[in-house]
């Protein structure tokens, strides 16, 4: 089997949680890469590994202010980081306004989300490998689908609550080697991100940035054709239909990943689930535990001791 790298982001000062650490503790008990972007808010420390709750063999954190600044100094423009400058501008200025933000960060939602969404948007576009929420870990069915992360450019319709049914930022990303695709999504994100060039992050803007998303999702498959939905296709493009199932909380899904949350609750449209949905995402993983994850594995112990300190809830 081959190694996939997730790329998660991980925006402001809380540890992670439970759940956060059962989906690494899971992709590394496969043998995974995990990377993590962070960035502290209101003026924190950067992030280390004491202050998120894991070690460096969990994954590899990276501070978010440092690679947009070493972006800057590239020329080339065919990487898709010179093409994303726009974008990097926007998010660097976005992220120094925050720690002016008055605490509690609950608040203040609007502008977590405006942050996180384009913070997922430049990972997906500038590094080798998947952006995923931090609430999505493996399906029983990855493996169905790693060849095509490396020759495709990925994202998903889980919910469908985008206009037009675009693509949704939970999800993106490629495996490739080189930049093609990347620099293809590069370039259509940015070019819609000059409108926002001007704005400060206190205002909702998320929404067009998912539009923003799933329109250079439309817009890779038109000129390559090398987009897959890996909510509602197989590996090779063709609908999913009733294969590669996959339980979730109020239901199932079908591809390649499993998301630990309903997939008509939306985090940035005030879905925080429900205590119900707490027990319920802990007999799932616990369930995950017993059928999915490797015996006697490092990693799948830690994904144990995780579901034991579930339903804790860990918000940006």
């Amino acid at each position: 089997m081959s190694n996939i790298t997730i790329n998660y982001v991980w925006l402001g000062s809380n540890p992670l949680g439970p759940l956060e650490k059962f989906n690494i503790a899971s992709w590394r008990a496969f043998g995974h890469e995990v990377n993590l972007y962070t960035t502290p808010f209101f003026g924190d420390p950067k992030r280390t590994y004491e202050s998120l709750g894991i070690t460096a063999e969990d994954a590899t954190i990276f501070d978010l202010a440092t690679i947009l600044k070493e972006d800057d100094a590239v020329t080339d423009v065919n990487d898709p980081k010179k093409a994303l400058s726009d974008t990097r501008k926007t998010l660097t200025k976005w992220l120094s306004e925050v720690p002016n933000i008055v605490r509690p960060a609950s608040n203040h939602m609007d502008q977590i989300y405006n942050t996180v969404d384009v913070t997922k948007s430049y990972i997906g576009g500038t590094r080798k490998g998947i952006v995923i929420d931090i609430k999505v870990g493996p399906s029983p069915h990855l493996n169905n689908y790693i060849e095509s992360f490396n020759k495709n450019f990925i994202s998903y319709t889980r919910a469908g609550k985008t206009a037009g049914n675009l693509p949704e930022n939970q999800c993106m990303g490629t495996m490739q080697g080189t930049n093609e695709l990347r620099l293809a999504y590069a370039n259509s994100f940015n070019e819609k991100m000059k409108a926002l060039a001007e704005v400060d992050v206190k205002t909702k803007w998320f929404d067009k940035i998912t539009g923003y998303h799933g329109n250079a999702c439309i817009a890779i498959y038109n000129s390559t054709k090398q987009f897959i939905d890996v909510a509602t296709q197989k590996e090779d493009g063709t609908p999913v239909g009733n294969n590669y199932p996959v339980g979730e909380p109020g239901g199932s899904s079908h591809g390649p990943f499993r998301v630990f949350k309903r997939a008509n609750i939306q985090s940035n449209q005030g879905g925080a689930g429900s205590n119900n949905d707490d027990n319920i995402i802990k007999d799932l993983a616990g369930d995950v535990l017993k059928k999915e994850l490797p015996k006697g594995n490092n990693f799948t112990d830690k994904a144990k001791l995780a579901q034991e300190a579930l339903p804790k809830r860990a918000l940006w």
